[in-house]
């Protein structure tokens, strides 16, 4: 199982990858025109553009589960006049040991987001997408969020570009009560209903080009739930890339994800009852961390 894991991975870079040549040399001499609003170029190009970026990288967690990952991303950047699409996938196979039970398992988390922004200005770009995640770690079965809203060029100079977005969003998540339900010391669990709700949704962007062999790339995105805004989802991604050729570099990176939803607040009630019973109880933790290394290609 392991290995039939770690060969998707690859096997899914490796086709992207392929693919990806075909696309190479169609930008000309408009730089990292993906890192820039298309209005910022006159004239501006009218031939269909491509991006492509994959990466593999392997690290730990702390959280919920104790892991060792195996994660591989893609990253699919159109565009067609002021018209631009962002495809994003990734996939990370864990091996774990539960806080809850202590027992090794295997958990296989996925994210996918499909978004189209539209040129406004220069600076501004109107955005709707939609995510989907599974996210085994912080026990989401299924999190679909569908939003739209404008996103805004703030810092864009020649090493530092800053981008800030926000969006209203509509949310459906489902929880995995049988992940908990199934340990037999917790078999009485209540399961939590699908939480449906409102929300606005932040998110924010850095690319800075710290030397011409040396790029840090950040992401923050920001989750409030409007049906109770004690819930809420943050999430935060760094990597420090190295240039190895044109194509390739090394990567070191950070990955962070704080939760606090209607099933964390449920299971910390019934285990907290649990305690107050003089029964054996478990922790449930909020935040899921990684740091990893690995290698990433982009054309």
């Amino acid at each position: 199982m392991k290995k039939t894991a770690k060969r998707v991975i690859f096997s899914l870079i490796l086709v992207l990858s392929v693919a990806s040549f075909s696309f190479a040399g169609n930008s000309g001499d408009l730089g990292k025109w993906w890192l820039k609003n298309p209005l910022e170029y006159d004239p501006m190009p009218d031939r269909l553009l491509h991006h492509f970026e994959g990466s593999y990288s392997y690290g730990g967690t702390s959280g919920n589960v104790e892991v060792t990952s195996h994660t591989g991303k893609a990253n699919l950047t159109l565009r067609k006049n002021i018209l631009t699409s962002v495809t994003v996938y990734s996939v990370k196979y864990n091996d774990t040991e539960n806080a809850l039970r202590g027992s090794e398992s295997h958990l296989n988390d996925q994210f996918f987001r499909q978004g189209f922004r539209f040129a406004l200005t220069d600076k501004l770009e109107a955005v709707v997408g939609g995510e989907w995640k599974k996210n085994a770690s912080m026990y989401l079965e299924n999190r679909l969020v569908y939003y739209g809203g404008f996103r805004f060029s703030a810092i864009r100079s020649e090493n530092v570009k800053i981008f800030l977005a926000g969006f209203y969003s509509n949310t459906n998540t489902e929880y995995m009560n049988s992940k908990i339900q199934n340990i037999r010391t917790y078999a009485s669990f209540p399961s939590v209903d699908e939480y449906e709700s409102g929300g606005l949704f932040l998110r924010q962007t850095l690319n800075w080009k710290i030397t011409d062999a040396i790029t840090l790339n950040e992401a923050c995105s920001y989750l409030n739930f409007l049906d109770n805004s004690d819930y809420y989802t943050l999430d935060l991604n760094l990597s420090l890339n190295f240039m190895i050729t044109k194509s390739v570099s090394f990567l070191v990176s950070y990955d962070m994800t704080y939760e606090q939803n209607s099933f964390i607040k449920s299971l910390g009630d019934y285990l907290d009852e649990r305690r107050a019973a003089g029964r054996f109880a478990g922790e449930i933790e909020n935040r899921d961390s990684k740091i990893g290394v690995g290698i990433q290609i982009s054309f």
